[in-house]
């Protein structure tokens, strides 16, 4: 499981008053947490076990971390490479596709079970957002704003925000893009920006959804198709000076 490592110069626009701020890294997985408690330890044991479960898994099927398709999976596996697998193959993707993803929303419920525990935070909100590499699992009391980044070149860079409801339940919102960053994309989009009640399923969708976004013509079929599948909560796609989206996702 390797990638590039590209400092996240996003993270400066971030910002919480009422939350702890912390960063935890292990080898390639980089996490910047805002949370109600302190719990940077708690974090990183998460993803050392998650990254052994999968890097485990994958020493028997070295095909897991290299696959463009769906792969299945026997029963008993451990629950990080279940969830990459299970969501890879709703949007018929090789399962690192959700990697990212997936392990922000694993650490992210782990991390609010232990808030809602903790006697130190008792009276307080569980409250978690967890930004790994672009991707995000998030689950606040109150709106929480994202900025949606579609390179330098983009008529929108710096000028839309998306604000994200989870009050009633956590929320993966993820990005993916043809024309930035290091991961394999077959697409043109700017940006595609996934919202799901999983951060697994929508880092998956991601990959899939810019994938298919050649030209812009194709904007508005792809939302229609996503609409009708009844999977996601949102999507927003950036092309160019083109913008489409549906949704639970308010741009301000």
């Amino acid at each position: 499981m390797t990638e590039i490592f590209q400092p996240r110069f996003y993270r400066k626009w971030t910002s919480s008053s009422r939350l702890v701020g912390f960063n935890v890294q292990v080898d390639e997985t980089d996490l910047a947490v805002r949370a109600s408690a302190e719990l940077s330890k708690e974090t990183k044991e998460l993803v050392i076990k998650h990254r052994q479960d999968l890097l485990g898994y994958a020493k028997d099927h070295p095909r897991f971390l290299t696959s463009f398709k769906p792969l299945p999976v026997e029963p008993g596996v451990p629950e990080i490479v279940r969830l990459m697998a299970d969501s890879a193959a709703q949007y018929d993707v090789g399962p690192m596709a959700a990697v990212a993803g997936a392990i922000a929303e694993l650490v992210g419920e782990a991390l609010l079970q232990r808030i809602r525990e903790s006697t130190e935070t008792a009276g307080r909100p569980a409250e978690v957002i967890i930004e790994n590499g672009g991707d995000c699992f998030m689950k606040t009391d109150e709106p929480a704003t994202v900025t949606l980044y579609a390179g330098p070149e983009s008529p929108f860079q710096d000028k839309l925000r998306l604000r994200i409801d989870s009050h009633d339940g956590p929320r993966g919102v993820c990005t993916s893009s043809g024309t930035m960053g290091h991961s394999v994309s077959f697409g043109k989009a700017d940006a595609v920006v996934i919202l799901a009640r999983s951060a697994a399923l929508a880092d998956a969708a991601a990959t899939a959804i810019c994938n298919a976004v050649k030209e812009p013509e194709r904007i508005k079929e792809i939302i229609e198709k996503e609409e009708k599948r009844g999977k996601l909560l949102g999507l927003v796609i950036a092309m160019g000076k083109h913008l489409g989206a549906w949704g639970e996702i308010e741009i301000i």
